[in-house]
């Protein structure tokens, strides 16, 4: 079950969380191995920085950031600018539960569509992120005009609302 903090984060803590939260391992947070988490997740915590322009959801274990979802306003559009959850607690349910938190947000404000790209790298990291998506309710396509050709994609994600 998640639960949301509706405080705004404060600059500070929202850069030290984006800064430092591909360092926390499973020992950070207080578990002995994923095996034991696996067997009694802990409460994980997600808390919403929502702003004019963005929207950036973090999944908290024990005081330690360990994933997070971080999203850029555009009309009735949401870019998913980047979704991950730390290595060592992956396939949790972590990073669906930062989608459900994200998608309950756009709901909420009106937003018609979240859409965001695929990178190569991105699907070396998680071979698996593309089905991820698409059990997600996104419907996979080809970069077009919106992806930024900076970024490589191979793929757009797109989930209308």
């Amino acid at each position: 079950m998640w639960k949301e903090d509706r405080g705004l984060l404060s600059p500070e803590t929202r850069r030290f969380k984006i800064k430092n939260w591909a360092k926390t391992t499973a020992i950070d947070v207080g578990i002995e191995s994923v095996r034991t988490l696996t067997m009694s997740f802990p409460d994980v915590k997600y808390e919403v920085d929502e702003s004019e322009d963005d929207l950036d959801v973090f999944a908290m274990l024990n005081g330690a950031c360990v994933g997070k979802a971080l999203c850029l306003k555009n009309g009735n559009m949401l870019k998913l600018a980047d979704i991950e959850v730390n290595i060592h607690l992956r396939n949790l349910g972590i990073g669906s539960d930062l989608l459900r938190m994200v998608r309950q947000k756009v709901d909420d404000a009106g937003i018609k569509e979240i859409w965001g790209i695929i990178t190569r790298e991105d699907l070396q990291e998680t071979p698996h992120l593309l089905d991820w998506y698409m059990r997600q309710d996104f419907t996979v396509l080809e970069p077009d005009a919106d992806t930024d050709p900076r970024f490589n994609a191979v793929k757009k994600i797109v989930c209308r609302r």
